[in-house]
């Protein structure tokens, strides 16, 4: 499993604890779009273009994965679907910790100030 990263980061926007609102540049649709289509979404923490000094080769998104599996997607590419697999077995109580139907709901709340 050395395409994928094996829990999801700190900053993943598919934690229940993620920043609300904060999907790396990405609007909401594409967001979703893209975490639920057969291709490659790679977690923004291994991407070259991000400024976190990462130089390895660029992960599948844990996190992703999980939220795949709390929202019954089911992949067509084998590769995928074994990584989510994988990922799901090493995260045990990630319903828990990873958003799913309720990942929309939890971006749009606005952060209050005092």
């Amino acid at each position: 499993m050395e395409n994928c990263q094996k829990k999801p980061c700190i900053e993943c926007p598919f934690r229940k604890e993620s920043w609300p609102g904060f999907l790396g540049g990405f609007s909401m649709e594409e967001t979703i779009s893209a975490a639920l289509s057969d291709g490659s979404f790679q977690c923004h923490m291994t991407r070259s273009d991000n400024d976190n000094g990462y130089t390895g080769k660029p992960k599948e998104c844990a996190g992703r994965l999980l939220f795949a599996s709390k929202t019954a997607k089911m992949f067509r590419d084998k590769e995928l679907e074994q990584m989510r697999n994988e990922v799901k077995r090493i995260n045990p109580d990630y319903q828990n910790e990873v958003l799913g139907f309720d990942f929309k709901m939890h971006h749009v709340k606005q952060s209050h100030t005092l």
